[in-house]
């Protein structure tokens, strides 16, 4: 995946550290409105025989580039582990290698390698290149002004710029072995002869003996870094051993003109001082959808200002743009992709200004109203006693057993009368 330097969220640090001095001028220095890039790799071949292809953002403005090598091994590792970090001098020019990939070399089989860079045109001006772990090995480098090699170029248009011990950089580098970290090759200017081996000017050395300053020829983190002129259009690089069967790293970057790409997210009738809720963040992706990675390894991404809702991101200017995707907090819905533009509205500023986004709450549903509760029912009534016989003139009804009692005095009553008056009579 193809990763600019993506130091946008480290801008200002990169920017400060790019004060330091190396120990000569640089051919052409990473200018202010521009960002370092770094290539994706692809490699191929056997050993022996190895071919690796750099992939730069097309606004590096690189030319078609080759490396050849016939080394045993030749790999592309990710830099997560082994990197040039900002506080290195060519991290100070480019920005963190830090998980940008490069390429590692090695020995042939039996003997030095020979690995070639070679440039289809003129690469652009203030591109550089690093040669790391350059302990316990040598490298012999030369320049020439055409790609098949029979044109050298004097020493100098290789344009040495410094040497030095990434692993004494902070973050350090976990592929950093035991301190201490002051170990550094040394660039060679005239022939020398060095703990058994005599060295021609153009040689980076290292320059770690047993017990000094490691127990062993091999060290950690001894680099030095190079901005040829624009004459070059191929190096040469033939790497020896010293002790063991070491390996080195290549780097290659250079710069890009930068895009500061700037917007807005916002939420519908957001109060005074909260435009958006904290923890807002805009993920930065490529056209297809890829996320740009950061020093991590992880997606890009850049927080949003709870305060005004801007975002604001340097990156190498590129005419296809870039794909923003809001990650909102918790109870948000997240709006779909945005296109970001690529190039600057001003190109005196370089600024770029996105579409605004905006976020929405989540709709909230109320739950369900509970069924109502049953009306109460009023109490079934009581049954009704049986109806008696109804009085004629009152309408009322009559006890049938108190009617039957009445009924019996009556009649005691009438017989008692009768039985008086036929008494009476007789």
């Amino acid at each position: 995946m193809l990763k600019p330097a993506l130091r946008a969220l480290l801008m200002s640090t990169a920017l400060a550290l790019a004060g330091a001095v190396a120990l000569a001028p640089a051919a052409g220095a990473v200018e202010p409105g521009q960002v370092g890039v770094f290539p994706a790799w692809s490699v191929s071949g056997t050993s022996g025989a190895y071919t690796a292809t750099p992939t730069f953002p097309a606004s590096a403005g690189f030319p078609a580039t080759t490396v050849a090598s016939t080394g045993s091994t030749l790999a592309a590792p990710s830099g997560v582990t082994a990197f040039l970090g900002a506080g290195t001098d060519f991290g100070a020019e480019f920005g963190t290698s830090r998980s940008q990939p490069y390429l590692t070399l090695s020995p042939a089989v039996t003997d030095s390698s020979a690995t070639t860079i070679s440039f289809d045109a003129e690469p652009p001006a203030g591109w550089g290149f690093a040669l790391g772990d350059i302990d316990a090995d040598w490298a012999y480098i030369q320049a020439f002004a055409d790609t098949a090699q029979t044109s050298p170029l004097p020493l100098t248009a290789l344009g040495f710029q410094s040497t030095g011990n990434y692993c004494a950089a902070t973050p350090k580098p976990g592929t950093c072995g035991s301190a201490p970290y002051t170990d550094a090759p040394v660039w060679v200017t005239a022939p020398e002869l060095f703990d058994g081996i005599n060295y021609l000017p153009g040689t980076l050395r290292g320059n770690s003996l047993p017990g000094a300053p490691a127990a062993t020829r091999d060290t950690s983190g001894a680099y030095g870094w190079f901005q040829p002129d624009a004459s070059v259009r191929s190096i040469r690089i033939l790497f020896g051993i010293r002790d063991g069967f070491p390996t080195a790293q290549l780097w290659l970057a250079g710069p890009a003109p930068k895009v500061v790409i700037t917007g807005t997210v916002t939420i519908p009738d957001a109060p005074a001082g909260a435009a958006v809720p904290d923890g807002t963040m805009v993920q930065i992706e490529q056209p297809d959808g890829q996320p740009l990675l950061d020093i991590e390894d992880q997606p890009l991404t850049v927080p949003v200002d709870p305060a005004t809702g801007t975002y604001t991101i340097e990156l190498p200017q590129a005419e296809e743009g870039y794909i923003a995707t809001v990650i909102v907090p918790p109870d948000f819905v997240a709006p779909d992709p945005v296109p970001l533009p690529g190039l600057p509205d001003d190109p005196e500023t370089l600024v770029a200004t996105a579409p605004p986004i905006v976020i929405v709450p989540m709709a909230v549903t109320p739950p369900p109203e509970p069924p109502a509760p049953p009306a109460p029912q009023p109490p079934a009534p009581a049954p009704a006693p049986a109806a008696g016989p109804q009085l004629a003139e009152s309408g009322g009804s009559v006890d049938p057993v108190l009617l039957g009692l009445a009924c019996t005095l009556l009649a005691a009553g009438l017989m008692l009368v009768l039985g008086t008056r036929f008494r009476t009579t007789r």
